[in-house]
């Protein structure tokens, strides 16, 4: 309901272009985004066509975080019938956007099991993913080195963008891309392979 309430004002107040959206967050914004890409139900109650996203940015987001143990958890999650329903990872079919999740592998509140399991699901449903991993990063200065004093910490951000700029357009011809960028980079792995050899 806020994603429909605040999508259209917001995108006209930065001049973006809704015909090129992608969505990401960090944490619960990042359980958000994950369940606005896996499950296009909460996009087309929002008045927006299936596929409209070109790209999700997850940030040590929880996506596979069943069984609940915290009692808050339980009590903010509602009957545990419906437990399954909040996890992204259930939704993954394989018409998701091109997904890209980051983990800093020092974080002690949300598991790299989340990101790990929902990509292993994306890739097998066919779905281009990419994960990143940072060593020495918690779950607070994964968000900080998107900032410009921060940005030495890792490098979160360039990474990102990278991502991004190869995922803005029609997601149909970003996986005819993609599919060419990763022959291509088996072909140069495989010449660096040989050069070592000679």
């Amino acid at each position: 309901a806020l994603f429909d309430r605040l999508h259209q004002p917001f995108l006209l107040w930065w001049g973006a272009n809704p015909g090129r959206l992608s969505i990401g967050g960090h944490s619960a914004g990042a359980h958000v985004a994950a369940l606005l890409a896996t499950d296009e139900r909460y996009l087309v109650a929002a008045g927006l066509p299936a596929g409209t996203l070109r790209a999700a940015i997850g940030m040590a987001g929880p996506y596979d975080f069943l069984p609940f143990s915290d009692d808050d958890i339980k009590a903010l999650m509602g009957p545990a019938k419906g437990w399954p329903t909040t996890q992204p990872v259930n939704y993954v079919d394989g018409h998701e956007p091109p997904m890209w999740l980051a983990q800093g592998l020092d974080d002690t509140l949300v598991g790299a099991h989340n990101a790990r399991n929902l990509a292993a699901k994306l890739r097998a449903a066919g779905t281009d993913v990419e994960t990143r991993e940072y060593t020495s990063i918690d779950h607070y200065k994964l968000i900080a080195a998107l900032s410009a004093p921060l940005r030495t910490l890792a490098p979160v951000r360039e990474d990102m963008l990278d991502f991004l700029a190869r995922h803005d357009q029609p997601r149909e011809l970003a996986r005819r891309q993609q599919r060419v960028f990763d022959v291509d980079m088996r072909v140069d792995e495989g010449r660096r392979d040989i050069q070592a050899l000679g």
